[in-house]
Formats: C-alpha cells, structure tokens, sequence
C-alpha cells in the first residue's frame, strides 16, 4: 500500500527555529499532536521535533528548538509504500515520517498511523 493512500494528517503544525520549546509544548497540547515541523526564516521544512525530543529536557523555557529538533529530517514519496516507512523509522529508531509530493510536503505519517491501518485490516 501507498503511504499516499492512508488517511495522513494533512493538517500540518510548524515552528520556528528560532521558537522556544515552550512554545512547541503549548502547540502540541492545544492541537493535541505529538510533532511539529521545523522552519527557517523561509518557511522551508529543517527539522521535526516530537514529544519524545521535549523529554530530553528538565525545562523547556529558554531552550531554543533547533537545539533539541531531529534532524536530519526524515521523508518518503506519497508513493512510498508501507514497508519502506516501517523500515525507515526503525532504522533511524524514529516514530514520525514527513510525506512529500515532488518537494512539497503533504503529511506526517507517524507509527501510529501505521498500527491504525493494520488494526483496520
């Protein structure tokens, strides 16, 4: 199966890298999502942060969001298919896949996503 083809959140969360991860951490809890995608100053995709990144530390006030981000930034082809983006988050111990169309992005594919479509078989 196509990656393109499951229900990916389209609905995409950015921050800045000039944010700080206090910032991250109040989006995440009022959007209820586990990732936000990085941008530069040109609005151009750098990184991912996650919640699993915000566990590496005690305090996320001053911390700036490139400090803690994952990079390099991980993406798969819509037409990617399954197989290639379980083995591609394992190999990088990862949980979230940015899907592209050409160089657009046009969702984040995460773990659970994936469990979701095999529990739906």
């Amino acid at each position: 199966m196509r990656i393109g083809d499951l229900p990916l959140r389209t609905v995409i969360r950015y921050v800045k890298t000039t944010d700080t991860l206090e910032t991250a951490r109040q989006q995440m809890l009022k959007t209820n999502v586990s990732s936000l995608l990085v941008v530069d100053s040109q609005a151009a995709p750098k990184a991912i942060l996650t919640s699993r990144d915000m566990l590496k530390v005690s305090s996320t006030e001053h911390v700036p969001i490139a400090s803690l981000a994952s990079r390099p930034l991980l993406t798969l082809s819509e037409d990617a298919d399954m197989r290639q983006a379980c083995s591609l988050m394992l190999e990088h111990g990862c949980h979230h896949v940015v899907v592209v169309r050409n160089e657009d992005v046009v969702g984040v594919l995460s773990s659970l996503d994936i469990v979701a479509y095999y529990l739906s078989l």
